[in-house]
């Protein structure tokens, strides 16, 4: 059984001081992408956000929801992280997209003012931009559980199940926590498979951090301008290229 999260054990630790620096736990849970998942689920329910304009930072979501539901939320990711084995060789695949939430996010949030787009929206919803693929995941886990034994699909097939529906079902899920269309559309449509019908801030920040991302992972330079060509981006190339040379100076 996995430990539970270092990120979440901080910001545990964090609650049950009496005076704790606010800024070190917005930190703590910013470190972990289901930690961010479930701050920003229950700061835009129905409970909490009803009526309200939906939440996408990490500090405005602590506001809303306040340092006991902050407390809840710590407690019921844990326990959610622990139980989640879909076994196998999904094991590796499944560390790998956890890697690659949290390698995205702070690359997101760096290049946001290259879209216009603001950098802790961007730096949440790049930490869930693969939750389509947790999803898909959480099912092979259950089948795993509900079976009594490994999950083993086609590599074909689990191919095409990852390609098609993975950033719909992101997408869903953001809808379905509350994040609001701007964030739904943004994981929904993050490949840009189709031509954009209007300017997406979000959405091509996440393009372009999701692209730097893997390139940098795999030691291989990013050609930018290809990249906004192909993406049919509308932010600023230059600014975006200066704060890429910062952050891979950074890496």
């Amino acid at each position: 059984m996995r430990q539970r999260p270092a990120a979440a054990r901080d910001a545990m630790a964090l609650c049950e001081q009496e005076h704790f620096p606010r800024a070190r736990l917005v930190d703590r849970l910013s470190n972990d992408p289901s930690l961010v998942q479930g701050l920003l689920r229950q700061a835009n329910s129905a409970s909490n956000g009803a009526g309200l304009a939906p939440i996408l930072r990490v500090d405005a979501a602590i506001d809303r929801i306040g340092l006991a539901g902050t407390r809840a939320v710590v407690v019921a990711a844990s326990v959610d992280g622990l139980l989640s084995k879909p076994g196998g060789t999904y094991e590796a695949l499944l560390g790998t997209a956890w890697q690659r939430m949290v390698t995205t996010g702070p690359l997101a949030r760096a290049l946001a003012p290259a879209f216009n787009a603001d950098g802790e929206e961007a730096f949440a919803i790049a930490l869930l931009h693969d939750v389509g693929l947790l999803i898909i995941f959480d099912m092979l886990s259950t089948l795993r559980t509900v079976n009594r034994r490994a999950v083993a699909l086609p590599d074909v097939w689990f191919e095409l199940l990852v390609r098609e529906l993975h950033e719909p079902l992101g997408a869903v899920a953001a809808h379905r926590w509350g994040l609001g269309i701007d964030a739904a559309d943004a994981i929904g449509t993050r490949h840009r498979r189709d031509r954009p019908s209007e300017r997406h801030p979000l959405a091509e920040t996440l393009f372009v951090a999701e692209q730097l991302a893997g390139a940098v992972s795999r030691g291989e330079p990013l050609d930018l301008f290809g990249l906004w060509d192909l993406g049919e981006l509308t932010g600023d190339p230059a600014h975006a290229r200066g704060i890429i040379d910062r952050q891979l100076v950074r890496v």
